[in-house]
């Protein structure tokens, strides 16, 4: 569950690049309550985690090996899907790009 609470080791470098927007005391607080939804978000995630392995009932004290297949593996549904959501508008952004290059080299021929 690393992926939900660790992404506050980024923050700071982030809130850095927008010094622009935030004044300097701001950095402090801005920095705390990104790493508060995070841990928001991981006590989220396991909690759901907990459900699912609810719907299983318990021999000897544990769930069975498909109810940790099952949480899991909508865990990293959710993670891919967020990937894609993350990496589509930069593919958009290179096609974009090599669409304006292509036509700069072909009137460039032209001439």
């Amino acid at each position: 569950m690393d992926h939900c609470g660790g992404g506050g080791v980024s923050n700071p470098p982030q809130l850095r690049d927008h010094r622009r927007l935030l004044s300097g005391r701001i950095d402090a607080r801005a920095n705390a309550v990104l790493n508060v939804l995070h841990f928001g978000w991981a006590f989220l995630v396991q909690y759901v985690t907990g459900l699912i392995l609810e719907r299983w009932s318990a021999k000897d004290g544990h769930c069975p090996s498909i109810a940790y297949q099952t949480a899991f593996s909508i865990n990293v549904l959710l993670q891919l899907a967020a990937l894609v959501w993350f990496i589509a508008p930069r593919i958009k952004e290179l096609n974009w790009k090599s669409q304006i290059a292509l036509k700069r080299k072909s009137t460039d021929q032209s001439r």
